[in-house]
C-alpha cells in the first residue's frame, strides 16, 4: 500500500489522471474511490488530505510514498500530537475554568456585605445562584469534553496499531 498526502486542493479524478495516465484514469478513480472511503467529497480533496493507493502495476510509484516505514510512523505521529495537543488545550481550560470559579467564589465570600444584601434582595441572590450554576455546569461539560477526548486518544492509539499491523 502506498500513500500520497495532498499538498495542494484537488480532485480524485485528477490524482487517478496523474497516477493511472489518461487511458486508465477510470479504472483508477473507481479503484481509488474503493480505496479510500474516509474521503467526505472526491469533487473537493483539500490540502492535507491522504490518499492510499494500492500496489498495482497500473499506478506510478514514483507519485506516491510507501506506507510502510516513514510515511505511516509520519502520519500516526502527527494524528497523535493533534489529539494530544486537543486534550490538552481542553484540559488547561478546564483548569483556567476550576481557577476562575474559586476566585469568584472566595470574592462572594470575602464580601460580606453582598451576602447581606443578596439575603435581602432576590435578584441579587438570583444572579449569584444563577452565577454559581454556570460554573456548575461549565464544570461538568469540561469534564465530559476531557472525558471523551481522554477516550479518542486511546481509540486513536489503538486503531493506528491496527492499521500499523496491517500495513507491515
Amino acid at each position: 500500500m502506498r500513500m500520497i498526502v495532498i499538498k495542494q486542493a484537488t480532485d480524485l479524478q485528477q490524482i487517478s489522471s496523474r497516477l493511472a495516465g489518461k487511458s486508465g484514469a477510470e479504472s483508477a478513480l473507481a479503484t481509488l474511490k474503493t480505496f479510500n472511503p474516509h474521503l467526505a467529497d472526491v469533487k473537493k480533496i483539500e490540502a492535507g488530505a491522504v490518499i492510499f493507493v494500492p500496489e498495482s502495476p497500473s499506478f506510478k510509484t514514483a507519485e506516491s510514498d510507501s506506507v510502510e516505514g516513514d510515511a505511516f510512523d509520519d502520519l500516526a505521529q502527527q494524528l497523535q500530537t493533534s489529539v494530544n495537543a486537543a486534550s490538552d488545550q481542553v484540559q488547561q481550560g478546564w483548569s483556567a475554568l476550576i481557577a476562575e470559579e474559586k476566585d469568584v467564589s472566595a470574592a462572594f465570600k470575602l464580601i460580606t456585605s453582598a451576602k447581606r444584601a443578596a439575603d435581602v434582595d432576590a435578584a441579587l441572590k438570583a444572579q449569584i445562584d444563577a452565577a454559581t450554576q454556570l460554573f456548575k455546569q461549565d464544570q461538568t461539560t469540561a469534564k465530559s469534553v476531557g472525558d471523551s477526548l481522554s477516550a479518542m486518544e486511546t481509540e486513536v492509539e489503538a486503531e493506528l496499531a491496527e492499521i500499523a499491523k496491517l500495513m507491515r
